[in-house]
């Protein structure tokens, strides 16, 4: 089973593993993007109504790395700082610090934790802002 959905009117927060400040994300128009992929195991039930129809049922039995995608503006303000420091610093074991996702959407609150960034890019076009 997959989950893909891009997300637009989202919102986006995110916070250091090992601190306690928690950022908000300017997210641009492109929004989020999201996916992910379960192993499920489906099983057939009889209904209430109707004891000789089956329905097919499902548990999710594990859930795949999550893989998200989105774009931020490059603004020189302390709150960008540490979202720069994610992408481009390693701890003391030499590997990359990890942070806490959280996505808003109405009244659903997607959350995955223990993430890393795998790639960067700093678009710089001089027909727009960076």
């Amino acid at each position: 089973m997959d989950i893909f959905q891009l997300i637009e009117n989202g919102k986006v927060y995110l916070r250091p593993s090992g601190g306690t400040n928690v950022y908000k994300l300017d997210i641009t128009a492109d929004g989020i993007n999201f996916s992910q992929t379960f192993t499920e195991q489906t099983y057939s039930e009889k209904t209430i109504a109707a004891q000789g129809n089956l329905v097919k049922k499902g548990v999710v039995t594990k859930a795949n790395t999550a893989s998200f995608s989105f774009t931020i503006p490059l603004l020189r303000e302390n709150d960008f700082d540490p979202i720069f420091n994610l992408l481009v610093d390693l701890n003391a074991s030499n590997t990359l610090n990890t942070f806490d996702l959280w996505i808003f959407i109405d009244t659903k609150v997607y959350a995955i934790k223990t993430c890393v960034f795998t790639s960067g890019s700093f678009i710089a076009n001089r027909t727009q802002p960076l």
